[in-house]
């Protein structure tokens, strides 16, 4: 009797984005639970996860699987995205004196 021959399943591309998403999901987990020491890397990973999560799905992602509101989640990535920009990766940022606002900085006017 001959046995049987063992195939492996072949990763799909969903399979892996679904893996590489799970993996970012588990890292801002984790930062989240440090998360005033942290929020810079909050941002970047959030960033970097948008880049995972399909087209459309990204408003609802951050509530789903991070328990924090879109707007916390667009807060963390303004407050990363200020820090690249001035490129001060070295230096001392509190979250508690930035305080973002989208409407002067794309030019939609607005007071703060």
């Amino acid at each position: 009797m001959k046995k049987a021959k063992k195939t492996k399943a072949k990763k799909t591309k969903a399979a892996e984005r679904e893996t590489a998403l799970d993996r970012l999901a588990a890292q801002l987990r984790a930062a989240l639970r440090r998360e005033s020491a942290n929020f810079i890397e909050i941002g970047k990973l959030l960033i970097e996860i948008r880049k995972h999560v399909p087209r459309g799905d990204w408003k609802t992602w951050p509530v789903k699987n991070a328990n924090m509101s879109y707007r916390t989640a667009l807060n963390y990535i303004d407050a990363a995205e200020y820090v690249e920009r001035k490129k001060c990766n070295r230096c001392t940022f509190r979250f508690r004196e930035f305080v973002p606002n989208r409407a002067l900085r794309t030019g939609g006017g607005g007071a703060v």
